[in-house]
């Protein structure tokens, strides 16, 4: 089968991808592939499938390269055909030409973009990319072929790494051979048809064909050999260095082709060779020989161009040199002249010979020796010098300005010289000096003139302006830009925004318009606001086209501030709220304003020429004075609050400012005070300062008034080393004379209270009301205990005095707790804990006594405290227990009622006494919680005797005043507790204190008459040690009175306590009530008492509180008796 025409291929160049034409050529395409392929896999694969040569690689990525990645159709058909025709079955033949497509559309993509180069192959470097393309291309196309081979069958694992070499090793030569052909001749080199080369072409081509029939044909056996191989290679230098590329491809084309048909007939220098070393031979001679070819060509046609470009360069400047207006000169390093043009020549007046014997520094004044040696030290530096400027002397002596520059280079001698540029600008710069100093001169007069000066184009385009119209502009730079571009806004003088039209130099440019001081005000692009006078002058050219405008403006923003300032200083003197005054140097009132008028009644015909001193009062003494106008003569100012007097003698309190203005000198012209009435405002000041630091009741400084002062008494006293003593009071039974005679009395009370105290101590000490009944002394001075004593003595006789109240008479003491510091150091709150400490103690030893503070004290509320944190889990922890003491009745001697009593047997301090831990659970509200679970014990137990023992056997349970004033109802009543345990309300006792009677609560009166509804009875503990009121056991019908043990323990048949004790038996008997006494302790007490009528005793001589089964154990009879 014929080799495809290679000028047909090269027709690849017009491919287009529009409709059939590009059908047409994909076809053409895909036939040529099928052909090469079919010829390469009949003649040179060894298994019909793999060959190392395979020219269809190379043909593919030329067609995609020149005509497009859509062309890979082409290339897919052709190599399916191909390898069909070869005998491999469609599958296979599609995996291949797969493969093979892919091959060529990655060399597309490599040489269009990473790899990317000219696809001409003008340069070495573009021959390279290819090269490495193909490598990498290749192996796509070899890894899936061989792959596919497996895969079918065709091939063995075994032999997969040699057929992928021998694929690579085909594809890659394909693509380095065949496609630069196609690259490259698609341009023929039209210039081989040049005359005068043909012979050469003939000799080098001719010859290359002779010699490659003998090589790898076999004419002319004889001359062959192993070494003639490689006089190919000349044939490639040859054509290389005089033809290029297209030479060395053409004789390549010839070479491979002569080889090709050498190994198809059998002859020649591969095809002599043995059957597996002769495509491999093949192989590496033609990659060698196409790659050093190409390279050579490459090469030389670099080299070439190089020149050529020299060449074309050095033309062009030797022109320049010759032709170039500014003078150029060659000079050695040492500044002899060895080449200048005929532009220096003219300038410095010497002939080229002239000027070969002198050196710069002879046309060179020596005032620049300087220059000249910084310029050189330039050049050592940085291989240049300039621009710089000097003077040259020429032949005729006269010197010329000239600006230099210049490079230094190296000769093709290896010897550096300095290439120089030279420009005469004489006549430039005596302009430019004449310029500069009327500029300068025009430059004085504006910068000093002490308004704004510019000039504008006709464009309205400032081109100058001076010093003042830039600080007009607020140091804007203007130059450059609109005559009204650096203001954000302008205004007239109407107030009316102006238009950029309307700006006076856009007048004058456009309508000729002359315009003399506008007044406009104007917004600079700093936010500033100014007022300007504006002014534009319209400039002409000699036929009177106008050609800009001289813009004048006068900043006279300030002189407006002042006039506006003098106005609105009128308007606020004349209609300010604040009085003002003016004074000349011999403080003489020279002036005065309408609010003077008005706040001191003095009019203006009253007050001038008279001395301020007329209002003053005596509430300010001379030493205020002095001191006010000691300052006024030092600084010039004063200010602050004095009292001054009204027309009508009244006192004012005013805020005063006094302002001195100077003359020049430093000598006084006026003296301005303003002020303002604060009258009504320091009265106010002062009711709110005493109702934040005064009691509102007693008038007694309060809390915070305390705090203040006890914490200045103790800096005071450690700053002094001196001691000072505390007072804490507390009024005993208060609460029982403010519920019982209601709040106001209670009010009342407090304040006479407050009197009394005040009435004992001394002026330095003070009194404090704390809140509610508690008040505080402290001592000031040198505060010591003899004195606290005594004071503390005073103050109990005082208030011992009855207070008579709305026509009730009062009985109050006090306990009192005293501390002394620094005895008891610490803070404020510190100090008055303690002290509420010692008071406690007072209160705790019956009242009405006073207690200085003492460490135990403080243990002991530390043992409170402990206590109180301790009982809110005794109760979860069954530390508490209910023992009950029998109540016996005198006359028959039964046991028929009993008292529960709570026990504490705490774990770590052993039994603690109720009248230790009862007061805490009051405080804590814990009483609530064990009141309800002593209750629920005891009705348990009353229930259990009354079905065992005695069906009318009682006990008394206890009821705290907290226990009745509980409004949340978390338990429920005890009625409701009893009917549910099938209990009568008799079963019952409830045990109140005279403390609750007092109360005055509804609600409190509500649970007395549930009690009274369900058949409860109800107890008055400790009857006589309190009010003792009749009216109290009329209203709450009590059932029980129970004698205080504190009348019972001394009951003899001669004592007082006798007497107390029948007056209370007759009284409650008559009353309806029964009697029960407490704290029985001797038979001698029993028989009193059973003679008196008494009804039922309680106390150790008929048994101590016991537990229940003790109970039973002990008067277990009694109940049985009553059964």
């Amino acid at each position: 089968m014929p080799v495809p025409n290679l000028f047909w291929v090269l027709s690849l160049k017009s491919l287009s991808v529009s409709g059939g034409v590009f059908l047409l050529k994909s076809a053409a395409l895909a036939f040529s592939y099928a052909c090469l392929a079919q010829l390469m896999l009949h003649f040179f694969s060894p298994n019909g499938v793999v060959s190392v040569i395979w020219p269809c690689s190379g043909l593919a990525l030329g067609a995609l390269l020149i005509g497009g990645k859509h062309y890979g159709l082409g290339v897919f058909v052709g190599a399916w055909l191909g390898n069909s025709l070869a005998g491999s079955p469609p599958g296979l033949a599609a995996a291949i030409a797969g493969g093979n497509t892919l091959e060529a559309l990655m060399g597309f993509y490599l040489l269009n973009g990473p790899l990317h180069g000219d696809l001409a192959l003008r340069r070495l470097r573009d021959y390279l990319v290819l090269v490495v393309a193909a490598m990498l291309s290749a192996g796509v196309s070899a890894m899936l072929g061989c792959t596919a081979l497996v895969l079918a069958g065709v091939s063995a694992w075994s032999g997969f790494v040699a057929n992928l070499l021998h694929w690579w090793q085909g594809d890659m030569m394909g693509m380095v051979l065949i496609t630069p052909c196609l690259l490259v001749w698609r341009e023929p080199p039209y210039r081989w048809l040049r005359r005068g080369r043909l012979p050469e072409i003939a000799a080098c081509f001719g010859l290359a064909w002779l010699f490659g029939q003998s090589l790898f044909l076999g004419w002319f056996n004889t001359l062959t050999g192993p070494v003639l191989s490689f006089w190919m290679f000349l044939f490639f230098v040859w054509s290389g260095m005089r033809f290029g590329r297209h030479g060395v491809l053409l004789i390549m084309l010839m070479s491979v082709t002569q080889s090709l048909l050498g190994l198809v007939w059998q002859v020649g220098l591969f095809g002599t060779m043995a059957a597996q070393a002769q495509l491999v031979n093949f192989w590496f001679y033609t990659i060698a020989l196409s790659v050093v070819g190409l390279t050579l060509a490459l090469i030389t046609r670099q080299n070439a161009d190089a020149k050529r470009t020299l060449e074309l360069s050095e033309e062009k400047l030797r022109a320049m040199f010759d032709l170039s207006p500014l003078g150029m000169a060659r000079n050695s390093l040492d500044g002899r002249f060895i080449e200048a043009n005929q532009a220096l020549l003219k300038m410095v007046g010497y002939s080229l010979d002239e000027l070969n014997t002198l050196t710069y520094w002879q046309l060179t004044p020596e005032q620049y020796a300087p220059q000249e040696i910084e310029q050189l030290a330039k050049l050592n530096a940085t291989g240049s010098y300039g621009p710089y400027q000097k003077e040259y002397i020429r032949h005729d002596g006269h010197r010329i300005v000239v600006r230099l520059n210049g490079v230094r280079i190296t000769g093709t001698d290896g010897e550096n010289y300095i290439w120089s540029t030279i420009e005469d600008i004489t006549e430039q710069q005596q302009a430019a000096d004449t310029l500069k100093q009327e500029q300068q001169l025009l430059r004085t007069v504006l910068d000093n003139l002490p308004i704004g000066i510019w000039v504008v184009d006709a464009h309205g385009t400032v081109i100058r302006g001076n010093a003042a119209g830039q600080q007009i502009w607020a140091g804007a730079e203007y130059v450059g830009i609109a005559s009204y571009g650096a203001y954000k806004g302008w205004w007239s003088a109407t107030g009316e925004r102006v238009k950029d039209e309307e700006w006076a130099a856009v007048r004058a440019i456009r309508h000729g318009e002359t315009v003399l001081e506008e007044m406009i005000d104007i917004e600079c692009v700093d936010g500033t606001c100014k007022t300007i006078l504006n002014s534009a002058l319209p400039l002409r050219d000699k036929d009177q086209h106008i050609t800009g405008a001289i813009v004048v403006n006068q900043d006279i923003s300030e002189r407006r501030r002042n006039e506006e300032a003098m106005q609105l200083a009128s308007l606020v003197y004349q209609n300010s709220s604040e009085a003002m005054m003016v004074a000349d140097e011999h403080n003489i009132i020279i002036a005065i304003n309408p609010a003077f008028t008005q706040l001191t009644g003095y009019t203006a015909e009253d007050i001038i020429g008279k001395n301020p001193n007329i209002r003053s009062t005596p509430l300010q003494d001379p030493a205020f004075y002095q001191e006010m106008w000691a300052q006024i003569n030092t600084t010039g100012r004063w200010q602050g609050e004095v009292w001054n007097r009204r027309k009508s003698g009244e006192a004012c309190a005013e805020r005063l400012s006094v302002n001195t203005i100077f003359k020049p000198n430093g000598s006084v012209y006026r003296r301005v005070a303003l002020f303002y009435d604060i009258t009504e405002k320091k009265a106010a000041d002062e009711l709110i300062w005493r109702q934040a630091n005064f009691d509102p009741l007693t008038g007694l400084p309060n809390r915070r008034m305390f705090y203040e002062r006890l914490e200045q008494e103790i800096k005071k006293a450690d700053h002094a080393k001196s001691a000072f003593v505390l007072l804490f009071l507390d009024l005993d039974r208060f609460k029982e004379v403010n519920d019982s005679l209601g709040h106001h009395i209670g009010d009342q009370l407090l304040q006479d209270v407050a009197q009394r105290l005040k009435l004992c101590v001394l002026p330095v000490d003070t009194v404090a009301r704390l809140g509610g009944d508690e008040f505080t002394v402290i001592m000031g001075g040198q505060g010591d205990s003899s004195r606290a004593e005594t004071l503390a003595q005073e103050i109990l006789e005082a208030l011992a005095t009855p207070f008579v109240l709305g026509g009730d008479l009062a009985y109050v003491t006090a306990s009192i707790g005293i501390i002394t510091y620094p005895d008891v150091a610490g803070t404020t709150d510190a100090l008055l804990k303690c002290a509420d400490q010692a008071m406690y103690y007072a209160k705790a030893q019956g009242r009405n006594r006073y207690s200085f503070f003492d460490p135990m004290m403080q243990a002991a509320a530390q043992r409170r405290q402990h206590l109180a944190n301790d009982l809110h889990s005794a109760l979860a922890e069954q530390q508490l227990r209910v023992v009950y003491q029998p109540i016996v009745q005198l006359a028959t001697g039964r046991v028929v009622k009993a008292e529960a009593l709570v026990r504490w047997q705490h774990p770590q301090l052993g039994l603690v006494s109720p009248s230790e831990f009862i007061p805490i659970a009051e405080e804590t509200g814990l009483i609530i919680t064990i009141g309800e679970w002593v209750f629920l014990q005891a009705v348990r137990q009353v229930k259990h005797w009354r079905e065992n023992y005695c069906r009318d056997f009682q006990i008394s349970v206890n009821k705290s005043p907290i226990q009745f004033q509980d409004k949340n109802l978390h338990y429920p009543a005890w009625p409701e507790q009893l009917k549910k345990l099938g209990l009568p309300g008799q079963s019952i006792v409830v045990e109140i204190t005279e403390g609750l009677l007092l109360e005055t609560d509804r609600f409190i009166d509500d649970k007395f008459m549930a009690f009274r509804d369900a058949g409860l009875q109800v107890a008055l503990d400790d009857f006589g040690t309190g009010y003792s009121s009749l009216a109290y056991l009329k209203k709450f019908d009590i059932d029980y009175l129970k004698i205080d043990q504190s009348f019972v323990r001394n009951l003899t048949a001669q004592s007082d306590d006798k007497v107390l004790c029948e007056a209370i038996i007759v009284m409650a008997h008559k009353l309806g009530i029964k009697v029960i006494a407490e704290g029985v302790e001797t038979e001698g007490q029993c028989g009193l008492l059973a003679a008196m009528g008494c009804d039922y005793g309680q106390g150790y001589w008929f048994s101590k509180p016991v537990a229940p089964e003790v109970f039973e154990g002990l008067f277990g009879r009694a109940f049985l008796g009553d059964r």
